[in-house]
């Protein structure tokens, strides 16, 4: 894409010959990154009054030349290159000032330089005509997310000031990027604090998919852990969500819920919300030689009663959601809470990921919650689905993993024809910290639009 863009955007302006042409030298990458806006614009000046031939396979050279650097210095040197023609055609890359009316997504979809364009160009529209293509581009992002909006106003000031204002005195591509490095962020994606009726405060991160919901809804995933895991879920969907006919993945809203740290994990906050009181349990993660700090856990009960009935409110409000496409995601000790939930408030949830489950804790109570809810199920309620993932380097003697995942989903499959579906995948050679980037493709596949069996016998 950057080659493409590069050629397309700077075949006129952006090229120079071969070294050997005209007497005029190639620049290496770097050494045109050194020269100042002024010596740039000279030398592509020059440039263009050569022959259409030589600038044209210049353009090749020069192309593969820069699409070697960083992509933050590229797209300076493109929007450099912009503000350029901006100034001395009155449009970007040649005359051609009347821009198409791009529909909502589509717009979103493209970079943002090339939305800048779009705005240089509008811009010379004769007034009436400026005034309809302003009505139908309102028409098109009413259509979008608040927040996206939002946003996309914001990359307009940013840019308007930038390039738009006055273009032909912008300063060189140092001034956009000399601010002190900036933390990066997941694209198109937003998060807020929320301060449940309890008083504690969750960081939640949302990142819809990268088109328009369905008539239904999104099907929804819920992210334990958020703060390490939204993002590695939020891309893994956002990638295979393109294409669900090939990857056997639905595009699906992400919803991580984490704490308001930078770390990945806030092991308080986490070893109390996750899990039920245990008292008596030893557990790895606390105190001297692994003994459990007195009066751990507890919190499971409020921290899903916060999820059902503050959090998922929320998230509908926002967003277009199909109840009926629901999925709770957890790791470890989130896994204890994803096997809790589906054990002990089923309807929660449609489908549950469970990865390296603390069955262990609290002396393995869990599967006294598994047999209530055996006992309970009946073959007309509404199925539930399962996948187990637990990596083959966990099991220990003092703490067996794989068995203890074994055995749940044993149990389980006993009730397969009351409406419960369950797969285990015990991962060889993976350990506790590599298992859900190892098995998350294969989760998703299994159960966000039961792709699964559509993908497993593709050739």
């Amino acid at each position: 894409m950057r080659s493409f863009l590069l050629g397309a955007c700077l075949a006129a302006a952006f090229s120079v010959p071969h070294a050997a042409a005209q007497g005029i030298p190639a620049p290496e990458a770097w050494e045109y990154v050194r020269m100042t806006p002024e010596v740039r614009s000279a030398l592509r000046d020059r440039v263009d009054a050569l022959p259409p031939e030589l600038r044209e396979a210049h353009n090749t050279e020069l192309s593969a030349n820069v699409n070697t650097l960083p992509t933050w210095l590229y797209e300076a040197l493109s929007n450099e290159l912009v503000a350029r023609h901006h100034c001395t055609t009155g449009s970007y890359n040649g005359p051609k000032p009347k821009p198409p009316v791009p529909d909502a997504w589509g717009y979103v979809k493209r970079v943002p330089h090339q939305r800048y364009h779009y705005r240089l160009r509008a811009r010379l529209l004769p007034p009436d005509e400026k005034a309809a293509y302003d009505a139908k581009m309102a028409g098109e992002m009413a259509k979008l997310p608040a927040w996206l909006k939002e946003a996309l106003e914001e990359e307009a000031v940013r840019y308007d000031a930038y390039l738009g204002l006055d273009p032909c005195k912008r300063p060189g591509i140092g001034a956009f990027y000399s601010d002190a490095p900036k933390a990066v962020s997941t694209p198109q994606s937003v998060q807020w604090d929320l301060t449940s009726a309890k008083g504690h405060t969750y960081r939640i991160m949302i990142a819809p998919p990268l088109s328009p919901p369905p008539a239904e809804g999104w099907p929804v995933v819920y992210v334990l852990d958020g703060n390490a895991n939204f993002g590695t879920v939020s891309d893994a969907l956002r990638l295979q969500g393109r294409r669900p006919e090939r990857t056997g993945v639905s595009a699906a809203l992400v919803v991580g819920i984490g704490y308001p740290i930078d770390g990945p994990f806030d092991e308080k906050r986490r070893g109390y919300d996750y899990v039920v009181h245990s008292p008596g349990a030893t557990s790895p993660k606390h105190g001297a030689d692994g003994q459990l700090e007195a009066d751990s856990g507890g919190g499971a009960a409020d921290f899903l009663s916060f999820i059902e009935t503050e959090l998922k409110p929320a998230v509908e409000k926002a967003y277009a959601v199909d109840r009926k496409r629901q999925t709770l995601l957890g790791h470890s000790f989130g896994g204890f809470f994803t096997l809790y939930t589906l054990f002990n408030r089923p309807q929660a949830f449609q489908n549950y990921l469970a990865f390296s489950p603390s069955v262990w804790w609290n002396n393995r109570s869990l599967l006294e919650d598994e047999r209530r809810f055996t006992a309970a199920r009946k073959a007309s309620d509404p199925p539930v689905s399962l996948f187990v993932a637990t990596g083959g380097l966990e099991e220990t003697q003092r703490i067996p993993m794989v068995t203890d995942s074994r055995e749940v989903v044993s149990r389980l499959k006993a009730i397969a024809d009351r409406g419960v579906k369950t797969d285990l995948y015990i991962a060889e050679g993976e350990d506790h910290g590599s298992i859900v980037p190892t098995a998350l493709s294969r989760a998703l596949r299994a159960r966000i639009g039961d792709g699964f069996e559509k993908t497993a016998g593709r050739k």
